[in-house]
Order: C-alpha cells, then structure tokens, then sequence
C-alpha cells in the first residue's frame, strides 16, 4: 500500500498530540507544560487551515491569525511581565473575537432575509442582548471584586465581545439555517461556556477538574470553528429547522 505522507498530516498528528498533551497535563497538573502544549495547538491549527484552504474568508483568516498571535505568548509565560502577558494577551484575544464576529456579520448580509432582518427578528435579538447583559453582570459580581479598574474594563470588553458573538452567531444561524451557521453557532456557545467556566476556575474554585472542563470546551469550540472554515458556503443547503 502506498502511504502518501503530507504536510497536512504531519501538521494534524502534531495538533492531536498537543492537544492529547496538554488534556493529559492539565488532569496531572504539570502547568508549565499544559502552557506550552496549548500555545502551540491553533497556531499549529492555523497554519494547517492556511495549507489546506486557498480561498480564504479574510475576517476569519485574521481572527485565527490574531488569536494564535496570543497563544503564542504563552511559550514565554516565565519571562514576559505579568502585566504585558495578562493586558497584552486580552486585548489580542478581543481582536480576534471582533474579527469573528464580522466574520458572522457578513454571513447575515448574505442572506436571502437580510433586508428584512432587523424587523423579522427584532424580538429574538432583544431577547437575546437581555440575556447576555445578564450574563456578562453575573461574570463581572464574580471577577469584580478581585480586579482594579483597568483589569475591570478589559474584562467587561473581552465578556460583551463573546456575548456579542453568542447573540449574532445565533441570530445568523436562524437566518441562515445552514450547516455553516449551525456549526458556528456550537462554537460560539462552547467559547461562551468556557469563559464562564474559566472564570468559576479562577474566581470561586481552583480545582483541577474545572480547568479541565474549560480546555475541553475551548477545544471543542475551536474544532467547530475550523470545521466551519473548512465548508463553502455555497455547499450549504437549508437544515430547514425554522420552517413550518
């Protein structure tokens, strides 16, 4: 039989065997290399997706881009100061959120109901903005407390941005009703439950068992989101969930 190795496989073998790493490491509690096995992971990612993918959504590229920029921060953890590493890191983080979310913006502009979309689903997104302004008011009576101002705000924008995106990857996906949608709205939601899984982590309980559920989460979102870079979107057919 004739294997043919590429570098894609390469590249997935080594993304497999960092994730298995740092899943392992986190369950053992070796943190220093539970850190680097999960920087390494979606820039590894990311470059495979550039190999694979030629015709490339330029918002989602840049999101990938901007946020393994910040994951690569973590390979120097120990000598980069703690306040370039934690301000540094988030505001990347929310840039790359923001870009996600033109990403979705621009999937609802091309839908067939965009130029009724704001009187069609007007109910949906009020509902919706009152449950993240809910959310992100639980999250911050969590994390306040323990943080200056400046920590505060960044937490606050960094909690609105993956709200946000919770709120338009759910209304794109009504609007849509296609398998990218849907895809990228599972994403949206394990990013979300992470984050608040994150902050019980940090904030109420530090057991290993909750940091545990954060990676696995955050994985999976990111398996969403690469599966929803990796489809056309002309390949997609209605799920028609949202038709009588």
């Amino acid at each position: 039989m004739n294997l043919k190795i590429t570098k894609t496989h390469i590249l997935i073998s080594i993304v497999i065997l960092l994730t298995i790493t740092f899943v392992v490491s986190q369950i053992m509690e070796y943190e220093n290399l539970s850190n680097y096995a999960r920087s390494l992971i979606i820039p590894l990612a990311t470059v495979w997706y550039i190999l694979k993918i030629k015709d490339r959504s330029f918002f989602f590229s840049t999101f990938l881009y901007t946020f393994s920029l910040s994951e690569l921060m973590g390979l120097w953890v120990n000598t980069i100061p703690p306040d370039i590493m934690y301000y540094g890191g988030n505001i990347l983080y929310i840039l790359a959120y923001i870009f996600l979310v033109l990403e979705v913006l621009r999937s609802i502009k091309r839908s067939p109901d965009y130029k009724n979309f704001f009187a069609k689903y007007a109910l949906h997104m009020a509902v919706l903005i009152m449950f993240a302004i809910y959310l992100i008011k639980v999250l911050a009576d969590i994390s306040g407390p323990k943080m200056n101002r400046t920590e505060y705000g960044l937490e606050m924008a960094y909690n609105s941005i993956i709200m946000f995106l919770l709120t338009v990857s759910l209304l794109n996906f009504i609007c849509n009703d296609t398998k990218k949608s849907l895809i990228m709205f599972l994403g949206s939601i394990c990013i979300v439950f992470s984050e608040i899984v994150q902050v019980a982590y940090f904030y109420l309980s530090n057991t290993y068992v909750l940091g545990i559920v954060y990676s696995i989460l955050m994985i999976i979102a990111f398996y969403f989101f690469y599966r929803h870079g990796f489809l056309k979107q002309e390949a997609n057919n209605n799920l028609n969930l949202f038709k009588p």
